[in-house]
């Protein structure tokens, strides 16, 4: 049988301006992929983005921010077998 993973992730904006977080979802290719942008209020308490997400072994998960060191993401990856 296939491994599943299920997956919890937080960000927290360190800034004081709201930012913008995208996160996708799919395979290698770019047609494959989808992406949902999330607007993350300033003040530095953690804001969960994903619960419980189930991808498999062929998808991958990426995130993408539009500024740099102003956002901490964080989370953990439960393996299903």
């Amino acid at each position: 049988a296939a491994a599943f993973d299920e997956i919890y992730l937080w960000v927290a904006n360190v800034d004081t301006v709201t930012y913008t977080l995208t996160i996708g979802f799919g395979g290698v290719a770019a047609g494959d992929q989808v992406g949902v942008a999330i607007s993350v209020p300033a003040g530095g308490v953690p804001v969960q983005v994903l619960v419980a997400q189930v991808l498999n072994g062929g998808e991958i998960l990426y995130a993408t921010i539009d500024v740099t060191l102003k956002m901490n993401v964080f989370g953990f990856i439960n393996r299903i077998q």
